[in-house]
């Protein structure tokens, strides 16, 4: 990877876990994109040029830590000795 796309994607992630810490203490409707622009030491710029708006953000986020919660699992079932997706259940 790049150093321009890995700093793109650190100051994405950023504001991913800005955001997400932010709804969680203040509430999504308390939050504003100056808060998380702010927590996350990006421009408001910056926001812009990933998400919308703090809706495009909410449903980027979730899909986001979805993905992060999968691939944790996928690590962990890794690790164990079932092959069959069937025994896993």
């Amino acid at each position: 990877m790049g150093r321009v796309t890995e700093n793109k994607q650190a100051k994405r992630n950023s504001i991913f876990h800005s955001s997400f810490d932010l709804f969680r203490t203040k509430g999504f409707f308390q939050t504003s994109i100056s808060d998380i622009v702010t927590k996350a030491g990006v421009a408001k710029g910056t926001f812009y040029l990933y998400f919308k708006d703090k809706y495009d953000l909410r449903d980027k986020l979730i899909a986001y830590k979805a993905g992060t919660l999968f691939h944790a699992a996928e690590l962990n079932l890794s690790k164990t000795n079932i092959k069959d997706f069937s025994e896993r259940l």
